[in-house]
């Protein structure tokens, strides 16, 4: 009797313990850890970054400092060049902002978003730049473009787009000129 009267003391001690247990599980927010793998999905819209719903012409500028481009300012004019200031079919439609070509297809990238063409942009032409080389020359040496006047083009739109930031950041001297 006496034994069974500790077993049973035992017994409901640790029951006890068991539910005390899922009561501070319950309290803290967290429920008992299952006996099964689960597979849970997050919500990852909080993840993605602000440019990501943004349309190419209003996030670019971010993407290109978000994804470490070297000179931004002249990839973002190379952007305006080959899109037609975000106009063109291959932006619009295939979301390629650098007239990216794939030769083995025979056609012109396509892309699910258009950040996805600057992480190509950035995997396929950059990965052979090497600084401090300028960029202009590794364009040219890389033959980025066919029209011979591409890289005047691209030092204009470059300089206009500083004049305008400088503007609008109340540069004095500019504003004088």
């Amino acid at each position: 009797m006496i034994k069974s009267k500790h077993f049973i003391r035992v017994v409901l001690a640790m029951v006890v313990c068991v539910v005390g247990v899922a009561l501070l599980h319950r309290l803290e927010d967290k429920p008992p850890s299952p006996s099964y793998s689960a597979i849970t999905t997050p919500d990852t819209m909080d993840l993605l970054p602000v440019f990501m719903s943004k349309s190419a012409d209003e996030g670019l500028a971010e993407a290109l400092e978000y994804y470490d481009i070297h000179h931004p300012d002249i990839v973002y004019a190379q952007a305006l060049i080959e899109t037609g200031h975000f106009t063109s079919v291959g932006c619009v439609r295939h979301n390629n902002l650098f007239g990216l070509y794939n030769s083995r297809a025979k056609r012109y990238c396509r892309f699910n978003h258009w950040s996805e063409s600057v992480i190509a942009y950035k995997e396929w032409i950059q990965r052979r730049y090497k600084p401090p080389e300028d960029y202009y020359k590794f364009l040219a040496r890389i033959r980025y473009a066919s029209d011979p006047q591409y890289i005047q083009k691209l030092k204009q739109i470059v300089r206009e787009n500083n004049d305008k930031r400088r503007y609008a950041e109340g540069d004095i001297i500019s504003q004088r000129v």
